[in-house]
């Protein structure tokens, strides 16, 4: 486990610095390593700032890049249509991340009618917000959203 390289390497340098010249800074100093003038270990840095990202990528298979960035730490995944080809593929995809990480969030953009990451071939099966809104009926809208949850924790 390196730390990170390039412009992230430089981003998490700039953000600890930005951390410990914060008035309110005393609030978390001792958690990123102690107090001023002190230096900041910079895996701490790295694990604090990967736990607050949630990058996407494309295709059905979890990049290098990604995989590094799950075992020290990401907090999350965005999926996005090309992650999702099918619902079985979108299930593997979504395990595979979770051997990295068990904990890691994993976010999707499924709202339903024309937002739809996961029925993106043969259209959603689910109203849209607005259409629901429309109807003004509240068992309606908690039935539909209950079902897309149902679908979403599989």
């Amino acid at each position: 486990m390196g730390s990170l390289n390039g412009s992230f390497g430089h981003y998490c340098a700039t953000c600890r610095d930005l951390l410990l010249d914060n008035p309110a800074s005393h609030r978390y100093r001792s958690y990123l390593g102690g107090d001023q003038g002190v230096s900041v270990n910079n895996k701490v840095i790295e694990r604090a700032i990967l736990s607050h990202l949630s990058p996407g990528f494309g295709g059905t298979r979890i990049p290098d890049w990604m995989k590094s960035w799950l075992e020290r730490g990401l907090g999350g995944v965005t999926l996005f249509s090309s992650n999702c080809p099918s619902i079985e593929e979108t299930a593997n995809l979504v395990a595979e991340l979770r051997r990295y990480t068990p904990h890691v969030i994993i976010s999707i953009d499924e709202e339903g009618g024309d937002v739809t990451r996961l029925f993106v071939r043969e259209g959603s099966p689910f109203p849209t917000p607005a259409m629901l809104g429309r109807c003004d009926d509240l068992e309606l809208t908690m039935h539909s959203y209950m079902e897309l949850g149902k679908i979403l924790k599989q």
